[in-house]
């Protein structure tokens, strides 16, 4: 992969200068809150973007924006002005929820986020992922409507669309749908047998 170029916002404007701006993104939340990078959020991104993303489609009314981001944080009366920047049908917000990096359900959502931002133009939205505790988090998540998608196990899906497990004081979660399987996923027991005798 090339290295990727940072450059001051007075050096992108002077590149855009007379040329037609179409696709803009908003990288939020890179490193912030994980314990190999930085353990607090900001507290500054997400609004900047928000606005940003206003000035963005002011000034280009055909443009698509992109948000990539783990939450949202805008408080008190901010949470209208993120609100509205949400109504713009030409502004998209999607987050896929996985697992931990360590694990198979975060490379599986960075892998299915690239596909669908190969395919921008064709489905009109972009995706970034959030490394999450699991499926039970990413169920919640899911239906608190707090991230788009979330790649949880099969059983924990079961158990929240039928008010099973966790989900048995809140009931039957009927909303939730499943787009695709992943993989099968196989059970491996493992079990100690105790020496009996000489055996």
């Amino acid at each position: 992969m090339p290295p990727i170029r940072v450059y001051p916002l007075r050096v992108v404007k002077e590149r855009l200068k007379g040329k037609e701006v179409k696709n803009v993104a908003f990288i939020q939340c890179a490193g912030s809150r994980d314990e190999n990078h930085l353990l607090y959020c900001s507290g500054i991104c997400c609004l900047a973007s928000l606005k940003q993303s206003r000035y963005v489609r002011e000034q280009y009314p055909d443009c698509d924006v992109t948000i990539f981001f783990i939450d949202i944080r805008a408080l008190d009366r901010l949470e209208d002005f993120y609100a509205m920047v949400q109504e713009d049908e030409k502004v998209t917000f999607i987050t896929i929820g996985t697992g931990g990096v360590t694990g198979i359900y975060y490379p599986t959502g960075v892998a299915i986020s690239r596909m669908i931002n190969r395919n921008f133009e064709e489905y009109g939205i972009k995706a970034t992922v959030e490394s999450t505790s699991g499926s039970v988090f990413n169920l919640d998540a899911v239906i608190h409507g707090d991230i788009v998608f979330g790649v949880v196990q099969s059983d924990r899906q079961f158990q929240a669309y039928n008010g099973l497990a966790e989900w048995t004081d809140r009931g039957p979660q009927t909303d939730l749908r499943s787009v695709f399987s992943i993989h099968p996923e196989s059970i491996t027991l493992v079990a100690v047998i105790e020496e009996i005798g000489s055996r």
